[in-house]
């Protein structure tokens, strides 16, 4: 189960940033897979998998990248970067966004 919820939220995370043109840095991609990694086990743990969580969760994915998108770095010819400190900002202002974080 644990696999299924992290792809359905690494999945989620992949269409948004592509959708927003955006991409995370290659620090920030590190933590975000270990961040999505947590949050499933986390999911699991808690017996947080149904149908309903799942798509709780994936809102959560959104909600996170489409805050994160102002922080976004422009690039010529390629897609803005998100960086870490854009995550950080973004995951402390905008308070828990359960069950992803």
């Amino acid at each position: 189960m644990n696999v299924q919820v992290l792809r359905e939220l690494r999945i989620i995370s992949k269409v948004t940033a592509d959708n927003f043109g955006i991409e995370l840095s290659e620090l920030l991609n590190d933590y975000f897979q270990k961040f999505l990694r947590d949050a499933a086990d986390r999911m699991i743990s808690e017996g947080r998998t149904s149908d309903a969580d799942i798509r709780l969760a994936k809102e959560a994915c959104i909600r996170l990248m489409r805050e994160m998108r102002p922080y976004k770095e422009l690039r010529s010819g390629r897609k803005a970067i998100i960086n870490y400190q854009a995550f950080v900002d973004v995951k402390n202002s905008t308070g828990p966004l359960w069950p992803v974080i």
